[in-house]
């Protein structure tokens, strides 16, 4: 952060609201897209609560467009 890069702390559980709302909320889509083009994502809480199939692709879709 002291060296000029975008950081994002987010929970996998607020990740996935974001994901599953941006599409229809305007605010969710701009987090989703700061989260996007961070440099770096600190994402917290993996693996403490299990998530759908359908929220799993989210997850990969969010992976592949950041490669």
């Amino acid at each position: 952060m002291e060296a000029g890069y975008n950081v994002s702390f987010v929970s996998l559980d607020e990740l996935m609201r974001l994901l599953k709302t941006a599409e229809i909320s305007t605010r969710a889509a701009r987090k989703v897209k700061t989260i996007r083009n961070s440099d770096l994502v600190i994402l917290d809480e993996v693996g403490f609560l299990p998530i759908s199939k359908q929220d799993a692709n989210k997850f990969m879709n969010l992976l592949m467009q950041a490669v």
